[in-house]
């Protein structure tokens, strides 16, 4: 049996991701309280052109990570991309987070009206929280199993490397 196994659960989550991060480009980010209580879409992904095409090429290199450390070949690169993908799954997170809280922290105001209303956060932004952390587990799963020591020394000694 080969060493590289992979979880059963990691493709799952990889799936999972990839339909989130879908939602997450699609979906409004944030909703508007109107003054009689109803809510009205305000931000989309692609309403800030530049944060929408940073987002999405952010999303397709972390998909494209993912599909690589899960479907390629496991010796060697793959612990780096794996450490890569995860690295940028906890940078986009922590971007997320600062979204979340700058959308329902401060007042908006709306051209126009004289008062101050304020921001929910739609269901693309909760799409966005969940693809981040399915594709960042999917990569924690893929990991290969640690051996200990002198069983990497006998295999190399084996292999005619040591």
């Amino acid at each position: 049996m080969s060493p590289w196994r992979k979880s059963f659960v990691a493709v799952p989550l990889a799936v999972l991701g990839a339909a989130l991060g879908l939602g997450s480009v699609l979906g409004e980010w944030a909703r508007v309280v109107l003054h009689h209580g109803e809510t009205a879409p305000e931000w989309m992904l692609f309403s800030q052109p530049l944060f929408g095409l940073a987002y999405t090429s952010a999303l397709i290199a972390m998909l494209v990570l993912v599909a690589v450390a899960l479907a390629g070949r496991p010796p060697g690169g793959s612990r780096r991309l794996r450490t890569a993908g995860l690295v940028l799954a906890a940078l986009s997170l922590a971007l997320l987070g600062l979204i979340a809280y700058g959308v329902t922290a401060i007042p908006y105001r709306v051209s126009g009206w004289s008062y101050d209303t304020s921001l929910i956060l739609g269901w693309g932004i909760h799409a966005a929280f969940g693809a981040w952390a399915a594709l960042g587990a999917a990569l924690l799963l893929a990991a290969p199993p640690r051996r200990p020591p002198a069983a990497v020394v006998a295999e190399s000694q084996v292999d005619g490397r040591g």
